[in-house]
């Protein structure tokens, strides 16, 4: 009975405040929320979607998923190590004879190794759903791996 005449009395109290005559600034009392530049539309504005997004109008993108965020990573990971790889390029452009030569071998293993691990993202890429962690483990110490040999090769 208590619950009864709580309830009555709170919907006794929202009745008497709770009801203006005249619509909150800004909307048309339809119940939508405020449109583009202060405009009631009546409805509540869908977010815009950045116009490379491949979902059906009025939706919201997906998060990324763990595939495609290592994917991403390593595809920014290989393109550091081949700036750096251009660097061990660049001492060979300056040095003469047997060290151009020697530089000339190490800037093309570099090179085929790094072509070996983009090969590896593009499968991370492609093969998400089944084996990406291991695919993406393996391209990791992959970079690892390149990564070394190309901060031997930057050695004076």
């Amino acid at each position: 009975m208590r619950n009864v005449l709580c309830g009555m009395a709170a919907a006794a109290l929202v009745l008497s405040f709770g009801c203006d005559s005249k619509p909150p600034a800004g909307t048309s009392g339809t119940g939508g929320s405020p449109g583009v530049m202060g405009t009631n539309t009546g409805t509540t504005p869908t977010p815009a979607l950045p116009a490379d997004a491949k979902t059906p109008a009025g939706t919201i993108p997906a998060a990324p998923t763990a595939w495609a965020a290592a994917a991403t990573a390593a595809s920014n990971a290989l393109a550091a190590a081949r700036a750096r790889i251009d660097e061990v390029a660049a001492h060979a452009s300056t040095a003469t004879g047997e060290a151009k030569t020697k530089i000339e071998g190490v800037v093309k293993d570099l090179r085929d190794q790094a072509g070996a691990i983009e090969s590896r993202i593009t499968e991370l890429k492609n093969n998400a759903a089944d084996k990406w962690e291991e695919i993406q483990s393996d391209v990791s110490a992959r970079i690892t791996e390149l990564n070394k040999k190309i901060n031997d090769a930057l050695k004076p």
